[in-house]
């Protein structure tokens, strides 16, 4: 079984079928490592540790890669910059779910939680440049989150999606039938490529 964030599982479902294959099966062959760790760790220092920005981000400055060290402490230094006023920040449990063969488990930590005049936004920060955040990827990042839930969804919990880059923040619409089997439909995809890989078969072209 391999481990991948909600956050680049959501990335990896807009691509070809093709590249998705490819980057599942790149986690095999030792992929999967957590570029963005230190953005994390400063962010709940900060958002929860009761930290100044400097404090917190110190941390980033032990990064020894430097485009590495530039790229998490720009996301950090936009995220800081964007969090006060938005709501009280809220740490938010992290689970996780299971593809239905058991072959890919996709992490859900989202960074923070708001509480807002009584409602939660759940907030998954997306580092990437490219794809842009559009509704597919929200409602895939919301849909994740609600996987298998035995609860209804809440009308007072809201998932959203925050662009580092240019802090857009955008809520997901209403998870959809549509959206809920587009996203059973990628973890059997994932089942599959992985299965045929560890068994030494072909790769879905």
């Amino acid at each position: 079984m391999i481990s991948i964030g909600l956050a680049k599982f959501a990335k990896i479902s807009q691509m070809a079928p093709e590249r998705r294959a490819k980057e599942y099966e790149q986690y095999l062959k030792g992929g999967g490592y957590r570029y963005y760790r230190s953005f994390r760790e400063a962010l709940r220092s900060y958002a929860f540790g009761n930290q100044t920005k400097e404090s917190a981000g110190s941390v980033i400055s032990s990064v020894k890669p430097a485009a590495e060290r530039k790229n998490n402490q720009q996301a950090f230094d936009k995220v800081a910059f964007w969090l006060p006023g938005k709501g009280d920040p809220v740490e938010i449990s992290p689970k996780e779910i299971i593809s239905p063969a058991g072959q890919l488990k996709v992490l859900l930590r989202p960074e923070f939680g708001l509480k807002i005049d009584g409602k939660l936004r759940i907030v998954t920060v997306w580092n990437y440049k490219s794809p842009r955040i559009d509704q597919k990827i929200a409602s895939i990042v919301a849909a994740a989150s609600l996987y298998q839930s035995a609860e209804p969804p809440s009308v007072d919990v809201e998932y959203g999606t925050l662009d580092s880059h240019n802090l857009e923040y955008l809520a997901a619409s209403a998870v959809t039938s549509t959206v809920k089997a587009a996203l059973v439909a990628e973890l059997a995809f994932a089942d599959v490529i992985l299965s045929e890989a560890l068994a030494g078969g072909s790769i879905a072209a």
